[in-house]
C-alpha cells in the first residue's frame, strides 16, 4: 500500500469515527423526524416512483429509519430486496420480501437479514433502484460507508442504469471526502434539508 493510499485510508477512518459520534448523539425524536422527512424525499423522488425492484436496508444504530421507505414501496406495489452480508465471498446476495411482518436474525455485524426460510434470491442486475447506506457523503455524490466495500462490488454486478441514491442526516455531508478510485458515487442524496443533485454540473 503506498502512502496515498494509506493517507486516503486513515483519513476515512477519522471521518468515520467522527460521523458515527454524531449520529450516536441523536435524540431519538430528532432521529425520528429526520428520518420521516427523508422518506417523504424518497417518496417524491421521479427516479423512485418509476422504479420496479428497489433494494434498502434495516438501519442499524443511527442510521436513517428506512422501514417507512419500505412499506411505502410495497404500498406502491413495488419489488422490494434487503441486502445478505455473504462474509464468505465478501459480497451481498439480495433478497426479496413481501412484508417486514417476518422473522429477521442479526448477522455478525449487527444488521437484521431476513431468516433463511425467507431467503428468495434474484441477481443484483435485476435491481434498477439502491438506497445505499453510509456514513459521510459529499455533494458530488462521495460516499464513505463501512470500509468492507460491499456496496461499490455489488454496483459491478448491476445494470449501468441502476440508479444509486443514499439518505443521509445533513450533518453527514461535508463538502469534500477522501475517495480513491474504488469508491462509486451516489446520484442523489436525500437529508432533512434537501435533495442533493449529485451530476449536477
Amino acid at each position: 500500500m503506498n502512502s496515498q493510499v494509506e493517507t486516503i485510508a486513515q483519513q476515512k477512518r477519522l471521518l468515520r469515527h467522527k460521523m458515527s459520534g454524531l449520529r450516536k448523539g441523536l435524540k431519538t425524536i430528532d432521529l425520528q423526524e429526520k428520518s420521516q422527512v427523508i422518506c417523504k424525499r424518497l417518496m417524491e423522488l421521479p427516479e423512485f416512483l418509476v422504479s420496479q425492484k428497489c433494494l434498502f436496508y434495516l438501519p442499524m444504530e443511527g442510521e436513517i429509519l428506512t422501514q417507512p421507505m419500505i412499506n411505502g414501496s410495497l404500498d406502491l406495489g413495488k419489488e422490494v430486496y434487503l441486502p445478505l452480508v455473504d462474509t464468505e465471498n465478501r459480497g451481498l446476495k439480495i433478497c426479496r420480501i413481501a412484508s417486514l411482518e417476518i422473522e429477521f436474525v442479526k448477522n455478525s455485524f449487527g444488521i437484521q437479514e431476513p431468516a433463511e426460510r425467507h431467503w428468495d434470491f434474484v441477481d443484483a442486475c435485476e435491481l434498477d433502484f439502491i438506497l445505499a447506506p453510509g456514513l459521510a457523503f459529499s455533494p458530488k455524490g462521495g460516499r464513505i460507508g463501512y470500509g468492507g466495500g460491499y456496496y461499490d462490488r455489488l454496483l459491478q454486478d448491476c445494470s449501468s442504469d441502476v440508479i444509486f441514491v443514499a439518505g443521509a442526516f445533513a450533518f453527514q455531508v461535508e463538502d469534500e471526502i477522501p475517495q480513491n478510485s474504488a469508491d462509486i458515487p451516489v446520484s442523489k442524496i436525500l437529508t432533512e434539508e434537501t435533495t442533493l443533485d449529485c451530476q449536477a454540473p
